[in-house]
């Protein structure tokens, strides 16, 4: 019973994430990886936030669309993957 609860979650979950792009980084190196960037109808920021591990720098914000937008052309944001998300969501929306 537990594992057919599981799979209904996960196709719950399946239905509200969108693909909107995939890069695959390749450092021989240090590392190969994939990112891929989905896009979540009607997400909402739970209360109690989210449980990181102790040596995380990540920030979760909800914003305007028009404010992220305008903090990357001021390069108020400054990270590639989150520039490279930033275009793979502008392209799925025009589509």
């Amino acid at each position: 019973m537990q594992s057919l609860l599981w799979l209904v979650v996960i196709c719950l979950v399946f239905l509200l994430l969108r693909l909107i792009g995939l890069l695959f980084l390749n450092n021989l190196c240090v590392l190969v990886f994939f990112c891929h960037f989905v896009f979540v109808e009607d997400a909402i920021l739970g209360v109690s936030g989210t449980d990181w591990d102790e040596h995380e720098e990540i920030e979760v914000r909800v914003l305007p669309e028009k404010m992220v937008l305008k903090w990357a052309n001021e390069c108020k944001i400054g990270h590639a993957l989150a520039i490279n998300a930033l275009f793979f969501y502008q392209s799925y929306k025009s589509s």
